[in-house]
């Protein structure tokens, strides 16, 4: 069956199974599956890499190693197979994720366990080897490669530095701090030379006439150097290409347009009317633009000066493509009906692109052209000699860098499978990059590809996610001999919620190529129980003073403020009846309206966690911490020095700032620090002179006398502040930072307020960055101040950091974007008919926008002819993504969904809200009928069916609204209070050093040591066997040097040798192994001799034998072994307690695992060795009880202790 065939039928559950038996057998073709909502992609995608890992990567890496020659085992063969496997996922949390599952996977193979929703027959037949694999791979499942994509170019890029033109050990600029003050100083340094040439000025002028300064060209600067965007390209913009392509777009539109117009010219009434005007002007442009030449030096001006010379045809088309009836009588009858009825389509087509291009200035984009292009050629080589790169650079030179055949089949080499994640979310450079991989090259140096992805969940457009490249890309993959398949069974969703996700996008969710994937269905595949879910749609409506429904008196904030209250009720309530608030997801559009539905939790006590907010620098914790930051840095920081006493850490009242400014302050404060001492207490003296003066004016400032200890606060804050200063000057980073967490107390005070674990998390987040920064070689405080001060006062955007707990104990607080991949047991969807935020269109700003087929430059919002197409192909996918983050969003409920939709009467022109993706379906809903049902039977809820509505304004029961918190308590808290809580605060101390003075790790065999000491002690017995007990005379080095040499000589034994020959080696190897040991040249004779007599009996006896027969089921010798200590441990360890298993093996009989531990102890009789195995006891028990709770719940595992000496073994009772 053909592609496009297969693409047009609707997937089934048969190809479900097909899809994931395929994904854990097929290694060489390449695969493409695609991953409806909740079909458990990952799964897939981890069950491949474990399929591949204990099958065939395994015997193609064990094969590879033999034909190499020397020793073969498990390890080597498992860290060949996992670190030839590369997976690339969108986020560093997915990567994360995906290695984590990974490893627990082969952790339950290692236990016998058959993962869950494997296919059956994907495993080698013999289950003990694929244990035994599946325990070597988990044993060395770091050396999986699961990255990003920035991340799997950077470290490529790290070996191929040189070739790549970046610097060897480049770094990567993140945040673009380091690149920006590499601008600043450029522009910094250059401006005088631009003031003094004529021709340089004339372009200022014209860039600073539209409101351009030189901060809007240095963030221009910084823009085209992340992008990778060379200076020379900037020089040659408009490619013949996007001209021609632009050409051709204006001319198809216009000439569809002219085809319903043409009668217009000919129409005649009393006087000539515009719409003939304009259909006149529409003749000439076309035929104007039909003589441009794409390949003349000024193809793309002429475009624009014929469009901008049309001045009746843009206010026609506002009327055609919207109101065609308010068109004049003349121009209707003209027309004719027909025509009528066709013409608001092409009519709005034509009007969007004219528009376009009429906006553009190609006078102001040239002069921004030749002023940046000389300056961005002297920071590309600032930033390649700071060795710094951003992320776009690391995918410009990757892809750059993989042209190169000879690099390319070099690093195809080193990849036996090659996996993508989210593939639908990449953009045309990313396709290259995995194409010149995975689908270059012969076919037998190829790794194997398999990408994941749904084009239905594709909404990451203002990102660059480009629908029309991954439809290239899929057709490339099934060219080169690959297959499409489709996961279609969901395991989130309930069958009813299912349902109507279909009912609401099947319909305009249609296939069109590059722009729009069709519609597939879901089939519901969970199994735990049979409820078919909830669907609920809420009607934010408000009601007339009639009580009827109301739409076109609605206001926007009204509904929203309705919808808010009514959400945060409904999970207040649900909540009481037993519903986790982690069973809460709250998903909106965009967080524009965030603070209402916040308000509304807060209001109803509900915990929420607002996830990837980034209003990171607008949090006023972030905002008092830079400053504290700033005013401790920069010492003449004025304005720092007010917001950080202004701030918690200093209590600063506004009705002090003028007298504290008389005293002059700012002045003094700028001279506080290690050089100036006297300063310190000058500044007190201002702050005693002005408290005094507040207390005179006191009777007439409100409230005041709430805050009569402020100047205690503020001279806290100055002695801290000179304090720090004098850190910065002498400490390390780490103290400083340190120092400013301990004496600003804005962690503690922060803590204490509403959602102080966030604010915490903040805060350990900024002062991270302030570390980083400081302890970077590369940078310097002033890069840090200026990267401050450019955050909080332009707002950048950021995501908030977030407690690790929050999500357990709180509802979630989302867009739809950061909900993508999460599920939830109940979803509201609110703002349905709030439009979109404006994205990707003229706003100003310098960016390089690339699509699958074209490229450009925006330089202040100017586009070249090739940004120009990007940014039309952007808006026409931003169009068509609004049905599909519905479906995202839709998809994410797990038990109940709720769409808070909310249509307005009398809405006009073009709606871009998510409603509006579904008004074809909701239009035909009853809505003001089903009010007045819901009215009528006294109620808010109208039950249909499958789903209900629900009319807030019908609630009988008002949301509670509660008072605002306030920190005004009536009176001061009593004294037996505050001494209660400094004893609370004493205790905690004692506690805290207690804590300090414990180790972070200790010996799992501690116990042990301490009662063979006591049972020494108390019979006088030499103690020849364990480490560290008794002070060393020449007999106990000896003895531990004889011990080490054994534990080593067994260690190396092969397995698969006769033990006679291979301790005999061992034995010939002793006195070497003894003087490597560095001791002096008797004892390491003596040591040899006592090692060679305790292995000759060892070889002997029963032991030896026993060795022999267990020897094809060890497990591991010398295995680390890592336990956190256990919790009633007060005095023991904070961190780990550790030890080293001599010998692990399987029972051949029984199968249990088993702890051997060698003892080289001389016994005289067998009394005295019932001692040492009673005193060794809990040392191998402990062993034995921490690999039972880590590595084997629910099995059995013994210990067993081997005297070599007395060449017995003593098993260890629980």
């Amino acid at each position: 069956m053909s592609d496009a065939r297969e693409q047009r039928r609707r997937a089934t559950p048969d190809d479900d199974a097909t899809a994931r038996r395929l994904a854990c057998t097929e290694f060489r073709r390449p695969l493409l599956v695609e991953a409806g909502a909740g079909t458990g992609k990952t799964t897939t995608l981890v069950q491949r890499i474990v399929c591949w890992a204990v099958g065939p990567g395994w015997d193609l890496s064990a094969a590879w190693l033999a034909g190499q020659g020397g020793t073969v085992d498990d390890e080597r063969i498992a860290g060949r197979v996992l670190e030839r496997v590369v997976a690339i996922t969108f986020t560093e949390a997915a990567a994360a994720e995906m290695a984590r599952r990974t490893g627990a996977m082969l952790g339950g193979l290692a236990r016998g366990e058959r993962p869950r929703h494997l296919p059956e027959g994907v495993l080698p037949g013999d289950a003990e080897d694929v244990a035994r694999r599946a325990r070597a791979l988990a044993g060395v499942i770091d050396r999986l490669v699961v990255r990003t994509i920035h991340g799997f170019c950077r470290r490529l890029l790290s070996r191929h530095a040189i070739e790549a033109g970046l610097a060897p050990g480049f770094a990567v600029d993140a945040d673009l701090s380091r690149i920006s003050a590499l601008a600043h100083e450029l522009v910094a340094e250059r401006a005088p030379e631009l003031l003094a040439d004529d021709d340089a000025v004339s372009r200022l002028d014209a860039l600073f006439a539209h409101g351009i300064d030189l901060e809007d060209i240095e963030r221009a600067l910084v823009a085209l150097t992340a992008a990778d965007e060379p200076a020379e390209r900037l020089l040659r913009p408009d490619e013949q290409a996007a001209v021609d392509t632009l050409r051709s777009a204006l001319l198809d539109a216009g000439r569809a347009l002219d085809e319903v117009v043409a009668p217009l010219r000919e129409a005649r009434g009393g006087r000539r009317v515009k719409d003939e005007l304009a259909a006149r002007e529409l003749a000439d442009l076309l035929e104007a633009l039909g003589t441009v030449r794409p390949d003349a030096p000024d193809a793309f001006e002429r475009i624009v000066a014929a469009a901008s010379a049309c001045e009746t045809l843009p206010g026609c088309l506002a009327t055609w493509s919207s109101r065609p009836d308010r068109m004049s009588g003349t121009a209707r009858k003209a027309l004719g009906e027909q025509a009528l009825a066709r013409l608001p389509e092409p009519a709005l087509r034509f009007r969007g692109l004219l528009d376009d291009v009429r906006r553009l200035r190609p006078d102001l984009a040239r002069a921004a052209r030749e002023l940046l292009a000389p300056l961005l050629e002297e920071l590309e080589l600032r930033v390649a000699h700071a060795g710094l790169a951003g992320f776009d650079t690391l995918l410009a030179r990757t892809a750059e860098l993989l042209s190169d055949a000879r690099i390319a089949a070099e690093v195809r080499g080193r990849i036996d499978q090659l996996l993508v994640d989210e593939v639908q979310d990449t953009d045309a450079l990313q396709y290259e990059i995995v194409r010149r991989l995975a689908l270059d090259g012969a076919d037998e140096s190829r790794p194997g590809l398999f990408v994941v992805g749904d084009p239905k969940q594709s909404i990451y457009a203002f990102r660059g996610a480009d629908l029309a490249a991954y439809d290239e890309f899929r057709e490339l993959i099934v060219e080169e001999g690959g297959a499409r398949h489709r996961l279609c069974v969901n395991f989130r969703s309930r069958r009813r919620i299912l349902d109507e996700v279909e009912r609401l996008l099947a319909p305009v969710m249609r296939e069109r190529k590059g722009v729009q994937p069709g519609f597939e269905p879901l089939h519901a595949g969970r199994t735990d129980g049979a409820a078919p879910g909830e669907v609920e749609y809420w009607v934010c409506w408000q009601a007339d003073e009639n009580g009827r429904a109301a739409p076109e008196n609605t206001r926007a904030a009204e509904a929203v403020e309705l919808e808010a209250r009514t959400i945060a009720r409904d999970i207040r309530d649900r909540h009481g009846a037993g519903t986790p608030w982690s069973a809460f997801a709250i998903l909106l559009r965009s967080g524009s309206d965030i603070d209402v539905y916040l308000q509304a939790l807060r209001d109803e006590d509900v915990p929420y966690a607002v996830t990837r907010d980034r209003n990171y620098f607008r949090r006023r914790e972030v905002i008092d911490a830079a400053a504290l930051v700033r005013a401790v840095v920069d010492p003449s920081d004025s304005l720092a020095l007010v917001a950080t006493l202004r701030s918690v850490a200093g209590g600063l009242p506004d009705a002090a700032l003028l007298p504290l400014w008389d005293e002059n302050l700012p002045a003094i404060a700028s001279r506080i620090g290690p050089d100036d001492p006297a300063a310190l207490d000058a500044a007190l003296a201002a702050v005693r002179r002005a408290a005094a003066r507040v207390d005179a004016l006191a009777p007439g400032i409100p409230g005041i006398e709430r805050l009569g200890h402020w100047p205690s606060g503020v001279s806290a804050a100055l002695t801290h502040l000179a304090e720090l200063r004098t850190s910065f000057r002498v400490d390390p980073p780490e103290v400083f930072v340190e120092k400013l967490r301990a004496l600003s107390l804005l962690e503690p005070l922060e803590g204490s307020r509403y959602l102080g674990a966030f604010r915490l998390a903040n805060l350990e987040r900024l002062f991270d960055d302030v570390l980083a920064a400081l302890g970077d070689e590369r940078a310097d405080p002033e890069t840090l101040l200026r990267t401050l001060r450019r955050s909080v006062a332009e707002l950048l955007e950021a995501e908030e950091a977030r407690p690790e707990a929050a999500a357990r104990e709180a509802v979630t607080v989302t867009t739809i974007h950061g909900a993508k991949g999460l599920g939830f047991d109940h979803v509201y969807v609110a703002q349905l008919q709030h439009g979109r935020r404006a994205r990707g269109g003229a706003d100003g700003s310098t960016r390089v926008r690339r699509r699958a087929r074209c490229r450009g430059v925006e330089l202040f919002g100017e586009p070249d002819a090739g940004a120009l197409l990007a940014r039309l192909q952007e808006r026409d996918a931003a169009d068509a993504e609004r049905a599909r983050l519905l479906y995202v969003a839709t998809t994410r409920a797990k038990e109940r969904l709720v769409l808070c939709a909310t249509p307005h009467g009398g809405n006009a022109g073009r709606d871009e809200s998510l409603l509006g993706a579904i008004r074809p379906v909701l239009d035909d809903e009853p809505l003001d009928a089903r009010w007045k049902e819901a009215r009528a039977a006294g109620t808010s809820v109208v039950h249909d069916g499958p789903r209900s509505w629900r009319f807030p304004a019908l609630d009988r029961r008002t949301p509670r609204r509660t008072p605002a918190r306030t920190a005004r308590p009536d009176r001061e808290p009593p004294v037996d209070a505050w001494l209660e809580s400094a004893d609370r605060l004493a205790a905690a101390r004692r506690a805290a050093a207690a804590h300090e003075r414990r180790p972070v790790g200790a010996p799992l065999s501690e116990e042990a040591h301490a009662l063979l000491r006591e049972q020494l002690a108390a019979r006088d017995e030499s103690d020849s066997g364990l480490p560290e007990v008794v002070a060393p005379d020449d007999a106990e080095r000896v003895a531990r040097a004889a011990g080490t040499l054994v534990h080593r000589a067994l260690e190396r034994l092969p397995l698969g040798e006769p033990l006679h020959r291979a301790l005999a080696r061992e034995i010939a190897r002793l006195p070497q192994a003894a003087t490597a040991l560095g001791l002096p040249d008797p004892i390491a004779e003596r040591a040899a001799d006592r090692a060679a007599e305790l292995l000759e009996r060892f070889a002997g006896g029963p032991l030896g034998a026993l060795f022999e027969r267990i020897a094809p089921h060890v497990v591991g010798r010398e295995v680390p072994l890592v336990v956190p200590p256990a919790p009633q441990d007060a005095s023991g360890p904070v961190g780990y307690r550790a030890g080293v298993i001599d010998l692990l093996y399987r029972d051949p009989d029984s199968g249990d695992l088993v702890v051997a531990d060698y003892k080289t102890d001389e016994t005289p009789d067998a009394r005295a060795l019932d001692r040492r195995a009673t005193a060794y006891a809990p040392q191998v028990g402990a062993y034995r009880d921490a690999l039972e709770r880590l590595a084997a719940p629910g099995r059995t595992v013994r210990a067993e202790l081997w005297f070599l000496a007395a060449g017995e073994r003593r098993e260890i009772a629980r």
